[in-house]
C-alpha cells in the first residue's frame, strides 16, 4: 500500500490504473481468450506445481510443497484483490494435492485452462 501511495504522489494516473477495479476492458477476441487460456496455465502450473512441489517433495515436511505452492499462487493473484483468495486458495489446494498424489501435471493444466477460459469469456467482443 505504501508503494501505491508513493506512486500516487509521483504519477497519479498510474496509481489510478494500478488500483482500478477494471483489470481488462471488454472487447478482446476469441483468439486472445484461447491463447491466454492455454499459455498462462502451462507456465503457471509448470512452475507452481511441477517445480515447487517436486523440489520440496523430499523435505522433512511432505506437505511443505503443497503449502508453498498455494502461497505462491495466492501471492501472484493478489492483483485481483483480496476476494480472489476465495477462489484461488481452494483451487490451488485441489490441484496441488492432485499433483502431489498422482505426479501428473496435464490434468492440472487442463483444469486451469478451463477455469481461465470460463473467466475470460465475459470479456469477449
Amino acid at each position: 500500500m505504501l508503494l501505491v501511495y508513493a506512486v500516487y504522489a509521483v504519477w497519479p494516473r498510474a496509481a489510478y490504473a494500478i488500483t482500478s477495479p477494471h483489470v481488462s476492458s471488454t472487447g478482446i477476441s476469441l483468439a486472445t481468450v484461447i491463447a491466454v487460456s492455454i499459455i498462462n496455465p502451462v507456465f503457471e502450473e509448470i512452475f507452481v506445481c511441477g517445480y515447487v512441489i517436486a523440489a520440496l517433495q523430499k523435505s522433512r515436511n511432505p506437505w511443505l510443497g503443497v503449502h508453498v505452492s498455494v502461497a505462491i499462487r495466492l501471492l501472484y493473484h493478489l492483483y485481483q484483490g483480496a476476494i480472489a483468495a476465495v477462489g484461488v486458495v481452494p483451487f490451488g489446494l485441489i490441484v496441488s494435492l492432485w499433483y502431489r498424489r498422482t505426479g501428473r501435471l496435464w490434468p492440472v493444466i487442463v483444469a486451469h485452462a478451463l477455469t481461465d477460459f470460463a473467466a475470460l469469456l465475459r470479456f469477449l467482443q
